[in-house]
């Protein structure tokens, strides 16, 4: 398993009836190797369409402590379907990145449902994504996954526990080596974190994330 621990300070702010924008900074710390970090800065701008549409840019910039980088640049636009707490998403994102083994573009449809009382709530998400690499021996990998998020709100603080897996496959062959066998992995993920409102614009988060990814080629 590998532990994480996460620190995040984000602003917002409502532009007019119909726009929020945010800004945010978020700061990876992996526990077991002390020199192994990230920081990631992004910007992001949301529109309703409608009282069903919302649309959603958002642009990144991940810096990692070997070195290697990633930009991005993500569109998704969000559709309240019949049932009650029931959203549609479907989205595209481009990447830019140091590491042959992340794709230039990725597509993604996914289907969420969310509940909340006066102090509790719950989240839940099932998605299923393309990703392209061309420049990587295994060609493109298609995954779908599962996400639940559970949670306790008050007007300053949420405190959460989220769950997930993610389940790839790649579309060609991982390696000589291994014939004509593709890869299969498994990333399964425990969330516990809490966020902080010190403001009416500015919040700051705080959480630890343990993460295990398995496959069947070494």
């Amino acid at each position: 398993s590998s532990p994480w621990l996460e620190t995040r300070l984000s602003w917002s702010r409502t532009l007019n009836s119909q726009t929020h924008m945010q800004l945010y900074a978020r700061r990876q710390h992996f526990t077991q190797a002390p020199d192994e970090n990230s920081l990631q800065l992004a910007a992001g701008i949301s529109r309703s369409l409608s009282l069903e549409q919302q649309l959603s840019i958002n642009a990144h910039y991940l810096d990692l402590s070997d070195g290697s980088w990633l930009s991005g640049l993500n569109t998704r636009l969000q559709q309240r379907l019949g049932c009650q707490n029931c959203v549609l998403s479907l989205g595209a994102e481009l990447n830019d990145s140091s590491q042959a083994s992340i794709g230039p573009l990725t597509l993604y449809a996914g289907v969420a449902h969310s509940y909340r009382s006066a102090y509790l709530g719950q989240e839940a998400e099932a998605l299923i994504s393309w990703q392209q690499q061309r420049d990587a021996p295994w060609g493109s990998t298609l995954y779908l996954g599962l996400s639940a998020k559970w949670f306790r709100q008050t007007e300053a603080r949420q405190d959460y526990l989220r769950l997930g897996i993610r389940a790839g496959h790649d579309e060609s062959p991982y390696s000589p080596l291994f014939g004509d066998a593709r890869r299969d992995t498994h990333l399964y993920s425990l969330e516990l974190g809490s966020e902080y409102r010190l403001t009416p614009h500015w919040r700051l988060a705080g959480s630890l994330r343990l993460s295990r990814q398995t496959s069947d080629i070494p």
